[in-house]
C-alpha cells in the first residue's frame, strides 16, 4: 500500500477531466441508470463519438452504482487495474527471473514513472489502466510461456493468454492487439514458436478471441446500425491514413516526451540499467527478447501519424521489470565486491536514493495536475455551490462552446445533483437563461455580455467562476 501511494494520492479530488474520462464518465452514469450494457449512451442518445468497447464503462457503472456518483468511483478500476500490474510484476518476477525482490524494486520504478502515475493512465477514469493491465497479463504470461515452455503449463497459459488479448480488446478496441508481433518475434527466437501453434490449445485460445471480438462488434452493429463503419474510420484507418491532423506527430514524439517529461529522472538511471542487464546480466539472453519486444510496440506505435502522449503506456510495466533485472543482479555485484560494514551504508544510501527522491518527484507531479483545465472550471464550481450552499434554488449553468464535448465534464456534475435532488440545467444561449434561477458562469466574455444587459448580484466565486442573482435588466 505504501509503495503504491502515488496511484491513490488524492486520487478522488481533482474533477472530471474533460474529453476523455468526462465522456466515459457520462456514459457510464447513464449505462448505471438504463442498464444498458452494450450500447453506449450520453443524455440519453445513442453516443458514437465513443466507439471503444464498452467493459471499462461497465466496471465504471458498477463502481458508481455500489460506491455512489463521485470521482474516485469513476477511478476506481484504473486504481485497481494499476495495483493488479504491480502484482503481476511481483508475481512474474519471481515465474521469469527466480527472484521476488525484482517483483518490488520494479514496482517502485513503475508507480513512481511520471508517465505512468498521471492522467489519463493510472490516475484518472480512462480506458488505458485497464487495457495496461491486460496487456501485461497475457504479455508476462508469453513471457513464461517462452522462457520456460513444458506441457503442464501449455494448456493453461494458453487459455489465459487468449482470455486477456480478448479483454484487451474489450478494454480498448485494436489497441489491445498491438503487442501482438512482438511475442510472436520472442516466441519464434526461443524457438516456441512451432511447438505454440502445433497445439490444439493455440486454436482453442484464437477461437475464444475471435468469438468474444467478433461477436461483439456484430452484436454492436446489429444494435446501432453503422457502428462498423465508424469503427473502420476511427480504429483502423488511422494506421494508414492522418484521419486527426491536429494530432499529427513525427515519428520521434514518443522517445522525445520520454527525455522531457513521462521518464523523468528515471530514464537516466534505467538506460544503463537496461544496457547492463543485456550484455552482462545472467538473464541477458531473456532481457534481450523482452527488450526486442517493446522495441516493436515502440515502432508499430509510432509508425502511424496520429500519435497521442499516452499510446505508450503499456509497455512501462516492461520498461520497469528490465530496469529492475539490472539494478538487482549490479546492486548485488556491489555488495559482493565491498565488506560487510561498508555494505550496510550501501544499503542506506541507494534505499533513501532510490526510493525517496522519486517518490517526493512524483508528489510534485501530483500536486501540480490539481489545477483545472478552462474546461472545467463549470463542473468544479458547481459542485463547490452544491456542497457548501445546498441550494434550494434552480441553477443554471451558462457556457458556450463550438464542439458539444466540451460540455461533457459539466455535465456529469448536472447528472450528478440533479439525481440527489437539486436542479442543474446546462444553458448555452441568452434565450435560455431564467431570470429567477441562480446562474453560473465562468466564461469572461459571457459575463461582461450579462453585465450588459441585466444587474447582477454576486452570490459566490471562485477564480473566473461566479455564481450571480439576475436583478431586473437595464434599461436603454
Amino acid at each position: 500500500m505504501i509503495l503504491s501511494f502515488p496511484l491513490w494520492y488524492k486520487l478522488g479530488n481533482k474533477p472530471i477531466h474533460i474529453w476523455d474520462e468526462a465522456i466515459y464518465a457520462n456514459n457510464a452514469f447513464d449505462m448505471r441508470q438504463n442498464g444498458n450494457l452494450i450500447v453506449l449512451t450520453n443524455e440519453g442518445g445513442n453516443n458514437l463519438y465513443n466507439v471503444k468497447p464498452p467493459f471499462v464503462i461497465i466496471l465504471q457503472a458498477f463502481c458508481l452504482k455500489l460506491f455512489g456518483v463521485s470521482e474516485f468511483s469513476v477511478r476506481l478500476p484504473s486504481l485497481l487495474a494499476s495495483i493488479g500490474v504491480c502484482i503481476l510484476l511481483l508475481v512474474f518476477a519471481k515465474k521469469i527471473f527466480n527472484k521476488e525482490e525484482i517483483g518490488w524494486i520494479a514496482i517502485v520504478f513503475l508507480v513512481t514513472l511520471p508517465g505512468f502515475s498521471r492522467v489519463h493512465v493510472a490516475r484518472s477514469g480512462d480506458l488505458d489502466a485497464v487495457l495496461i493491465f491486460f496487456i501485461t497479463f497475457y504479455t508476462l504470461f508469453s513471457f513464461d510461456l517462452m522462457f520456460n515452455y513444458n506441457l503442464r503449463n501449455e494448456k493453461g497459459y494458453l487459455f489465459l493468454i487468449g482470455l486477456g488479448i480478448a479483454f484487451a480488446f474489450l478494454s480498448k478496441s485494436v489497441a489491445g492487439f498491438l503487442p501482438l508481433p512482438g511475442l510472436f518475434l520472442g516466441f519464434w527466437l526461443t524457438n516456441t514458436l512451432k511447438r505454440v501453434i502445433t497445439s490444439r490449445y493455440f486454436y482453442f485460445s484464437s477461437l475464444i478471441i475471435i468469438t468474444i471480438c467478433g461477436g461483439y462488434y456484430l452484436l454492436r452493429e446489429y444494435l446501432s446500425s453503422g457502428y462498423l463503419e465508424i469503427v473502420l474510420f476511427s480504429e483502423y484507418r488511422r494506421f494508414f491514413e492522418n484521419i486527426m491532423p491536429y494530432h499529427e506527430q513525427h515519428f520521434s514524439f514518443y522517445f522525445r516526451n520520454w527525455f522531457h517529461l513521462y521518464l523523468i529522472p528515471h530514464i537516466f538511471i534505467m538506460i544503463p540499467l537496461m544496457i547492463y542487464g543485456c550484455f552482462f546480466s545472467k538473464n541477458k539472453n531473456k532481457l534481450r527478447i523482452v527488450v526486442l519486444y517493446c522495441i516493436s510496440y515502440m515502432l508499430i506505435i509510432s509508425y502511424p501519424k496520429v500519435k497521442l502522449d499516452w499510446y505508450d503506456s503499456p509497455v512501462y510495466p516492461v520498461f520497469a521489470l528490465i530496469a529492475a533485472v539490472g539494478f538487482y543482479e549490479l546492486y548485488n555485484l556491489t555488495l559482493l565486491r565491498i565488506n560487510f560494514r561498508s555494505s550496510q551504508l550501501v544499503n542506506l544510501l541507494i534505499v533513501a536514493l532510490f526510493s525517496i527522491y522519486p517518490y517526493y518527484s512524483i508528489f510534485k507531479i501530483i500536486n501540480k495536475n490539481q489545477e483545472l483545465d478552462t474546461l472545467e472550471k463549470e463542473g468544479a464550481f458547481l459542485k463547490k455551490v452544491i456542497i457548501e450552499r445546498k441550494p434550494e434554488e434552480n441553477i443554471d449553468v451558462f457556457m458556450s462552446s463550438r464542439h458539444i464535448e466540451h460540455y461533457d465534464q459539466a455535465r456529469f456534475y448536472m447528472k450528478k445533483f440533479n439525481a440527489e435532488g437539486y436542479h442543474v440545467q446546462l444553458k448555452n444561449a441568452f434565450p435560455e437563461i431564467v431570470t429567477e434561477n441562480l446562474l453560473i458562469v465562468c466564461q469572461k466574455g459571457l459575463m461582461d455580455s450579462i453585465n450588459i444587459q441585466y444587474n447582477t448580484l454576486i452570490v459566490d466565486s471562485l477564480n473566473e467562476c461566479k455564481l450571480v442573482k439576475l436583478l431586473p435588466p437595464k434599461k436603454d
